[in-house]
C-alpha cells in the first residue's frame, strides 16, 4: 500500500486492527528477559509497542511509511521503506505488517534491518491455511492483504540472506493463524 494510504487508514481511527501481539508475549515467547536497550518497531499501527518498550526505558525508533502514524507515535520516527539508513538496534519487531507487501517489499525489509550483533528480529505474520472464509475475502481484497504460507515466508526470508529462521508461535482465529518467528543475524 501507498504511504498516502496508510495516512487515511491511521486518521479513518480503524486501529483496532492496527497492533499485533501483547509486547510482553512477544519477549516471553522469544525468551527475553532483559529487554534490550536499542529497539526498532517497524510498521508501528497504533504505537502499542513503542510505548511498552519506552515504559521499560528502551531507546525507540518508530519506523513507519505513514506519516500519521509517526506523528502520533511515543516514539522518535523515522519515515521510510529503507531502514537500511538507520542504526543497528539490538531487536528490531515487524509486526502484521509483511502480509501488506509484495514479495520484493518483504525481502528488503528483512535484508535491511540493521541488526547489531546478537540482534533478534522479531516477525510476526498471518497466513490462511487452505481457502479463506467467504467473510474474509472482502476484508483481504480491501487491505490488499498477501497470504503466504510460513513456508513461502522462509524462502523470502532466505532470500533476503536471513537463514536462521524460527517459528516460535503458532496461533489459529478462526480461520487464520498467526506466527511470531524468530530470525538472528
Amino acid at each position: 500500500m501507498l504511504s498516502s494510504e496508510w495516512d487515511d487508514i491511521h486518521n479513518s481511527n480503524s486501529g483496532e486492527w492496527l497492533g499485533g501481539s501483547p509486547p510482553t508475549d512477544v519477549l516471553a515467547i522469544h525468551g527475553i528477559g532483559i529487554l534490550p536497550q536499542y529497539v526498532m518497531d517497524i510498521g508501528i499501527g497504533n504505537g502499542d509497542m513503542s510505548r511498552f518498550l519506552l515504559s521499560q526505558q528502551c531507546v525507540v525508533t518508530s519506523v513507519d511509511v505513514s506519516s500519521y502514524a509517526l506523528n502520533k507515535s511515543p516514539a522518535p520516527g523515522v519515515l521510510t521503506k529503507d531502514l537500511s539508513t538507520c542504526p543497528p538496534v539490538d531487536l528490531a519487531i515487524c509486526h502484521l505488517v509483511l502480509q501488506h507487501c509484495e514479495d520484493e517489499d518483504v525481502i528488503q525489509i528483512v535484508r535491511d534491518v540493521p541488526l547489531g550483533p546478537n540482534a533478534v528480529l522479531s516477525l510476526q505474520f498471518a497466513s490462511i491455511p487452505g481457502e479463506p472464509e467467504p467473510c474474509l475475502i472482502e476484508h483481504i481484497a480491501k487491505r490488499r492483504l498477501i497470504f503466504r504460507s510460513p513456508e513461502q515466508y522462509e524462502e523470502l526470508f532466505t532470500m533476503a540472506g536471513r537463514n536462521d529462521f524460527r517459528t516460535y508461535s503458532s496461533r489459529t482465529y478462526g480461520s487464520i493463524q498467526w506466527h511470531i518467528a524468530k530470525v538472528l543475524p
